[in-house]
């Protein structure tokens, strides 16, 4: 019946905080509702769309369904659901290779927030592999001045010292723009 309830609130639109804070526990837990919600993953409603990323990020729950529903999203015409599902990917840990490059592919997104986030999000995976450095490197030069900081942070986050990351990182510090 919960996660009957949980289905319905998420197809009537209803996602708003209180809603939402109340499905992570029955995630966490509950396969089925996991199972139950991943089709509201394509509502018209992108409130929708956001509120069940949102929650499935929260509720640790890194099955195969949820991160391939996730993952689907990183394509969404809403910047702000895409922004949602690399923090949610970002959250839940998994550093698969779809995953990792769903992430760098967002990098150079048209949105500053959703290239922000995705950054972020490659930080929380902990996959230091040299292509995610050099991606996360080529943002220290964004238009974006906190799409610049948040590079700046993920890769003293990720601790290469290499001396392109330190030179990189120097060019921040003569930038009248940082």
């Amino acid at each position: 019946v919960r996660s009957d309830a949980a289905v319905r609130l998420g197809q009537l639109g209803y996602a708003i905080p209180e809603v939402v804070t109340g499905l992570i526990p029955l995630l966490a837990d509950n396969s089925d509702v996991v199972r139950k919600l991943l089709p509201l993953l394509v509502d018209e409603n992108s409130d929708v769309r956001f509120s069940v990323v949102e929650a499935l990020g929260e509720s640790g729950n890194a099955s195969l369904e949820a991160v391939n529903g996730l993952l689907s999203l990183l394509t969404d015409s809403n910047s702000s659901v895409r922004s949602i599902a690399a923090a949610a990917l970002g959250r839940l840990g998994n550093s698969n290779f779809e995953v990792v490059n769903g992430l760098l592919i967002l990098l150079v997104d048209r949105d500053s927030i959703v290239r922000a986030r995705a950054a972020s999000a490659l930080v929380q995976l902990r996959n230091v592999d040299p292509a995610i450095v050099s991606c996360l490197q080529s943002l220290l030069c964004d238009g974006n001045l906190a799409v610049r900081s948040i590079a700046a942070g993920a890769l003293g986050d990720i601790g290469n010292a290499s001396s392109e990351v330190v030179d990189g990182l120097l060019s921040l510090l003569r930038d009248e723009q940082s």
